[in-house]
């Protein structure tokens, strides 16, 4: 009985899992507003703690490049080592550092998205999103071919062709690099 009630309690987890799971969600912004997830589709979702923020900068802006603007990045930062009393001084040195680029930062302080998405531990994940809300799966990164083609290809409609040196190489060290 006790077996049975675990592999019905372990089905309901994965169903939720591989449904829609990040409808309903709502996540602060470094702005100061909100993000309701439902929309996120056919979309990568960018999930990595503030001490990545340098190599999840270069994957974003590489990424960037494939994805189109019709396909934006969701990013997501890992909250949950900041107490609530540190999470104001994050945030305005997160919105300090973004100034006025066309980019938002979501605050996952409790690990919300996390647990939706059953995201193993690592400093810098990517999540594909399908065009139904499921997650497609998920992989580490770190900044190189090998790992950057491993995101592409959590979305099969995007262009597969293989990173090169060159396409590593545009990336740019900025003083902005340094900060939060």
């Amino acid at each position: 009985m006790m077996r049975l009630l675990l592999a019905v309690a372990l089905c309901a987890t994965l169903s939720t899992v591989e449904s829609a799971p990040l409808d309903e969600l709502v996540l602060p912004d470094h702005r100061g507003g909100t993000c309701r997830l439902d929309g996120v589709r056919d979309r990568l979702l960018m999930y990595f703690r503030t001490g990545e923020r340098v190599v999840a900068k270069r994957c974003d802006q590489v990424l960037a490049k494939r994805l189109g603007p019709g396909r934006p990045l969701v990013r997501v930062i890992d909250g949950r080592e900041y107490p609530p009393e540190d999470r104001a001084t994050l945030t305005r040195r997160i919105a300090d550092a973004v100034g006025d680029e066309p980019v938002t930062f979501l605050l996952d302080w409790d690990g919300a998205v996390a647990r939706r998405l059953a995201l193993p531990e690592a400093p810098l994940l990517f999540v594909g999103i399908a065009a139904d809300g499921r997650a497609t799966g998920s992989t580490p990164c770190s900044f190189d071919r090998d790992s950057l083609s491993r995101v592409l290809a959590l979305l099969p409609a995007l262009d597969q062709t293989a990173f090169t040196a060159d396409d590593l190489a545009i990336i740019k060290r900025s003083p902005k690099d340094a900060r939060p």
